[in-house]
């Protein structure tokens, strides 16, 4: 008797309590729909930056060649390894950026599968609540 009486007060005003929360819920999953969207411009503009970061190595090394006149071997070689350094370094700066990327949208997904979760359980919460507990209210 005493454990029903508890189950009674305790599912008193727990479907609005659910429904709230599940409205929470909604309004964080739309925050975190705006948050991908945004991540999605962000990697179009890290992409895009990459690009003229590239071209503009590109175009250093092409203005070397054409103020130096003369090339020697060794200057060829020298400025080879120095084009290949830049490239190398652009490539890793692109690799921890696509890594990042990854991290975040990773992030995104479980906490959009978490936030999923919780409205899962509020809405077991509001369905089997007792009906007749708002009737006091």
């Amino acid at each position: 008797m005493r454990w029903t009486l508890m189950f009674v007060g305790l599912a008193v005003g727990c479907a609005p309590l659910a429904t709230a929360r599940m409205g929470l819920v909604d309004q964080a999953r739309s925050g975190l729909a705006k948050v991908g969207a945004a991540r999605v411009e962000r990697t179009a503009l890290v992409e895009e930056l990459s690009k003229l970061r590239h071209d503009r190595l590109d175009e250093a090394f092409d203005a070397d060649v054409r103020d130096r006149g003369s090339l020697s071997a060794d200057w060829v070689i020298e400025h080879r390894r120095a084009y290949g350094a830049g490239l190398a370094a652009l490539a890793e700066a692109d690799a921890a950026s696509r890594a990042a990327d990854a991290a975040t949208e990773s992030n995104l997904s479980a906490i959009d599968a978490a936030l999923g979760r919780i409205k899962w359980l509020d809405e077991m919460e509001s369905r089997y609540s007792v009906p007749w507990a708002d009737l006091g209210q």
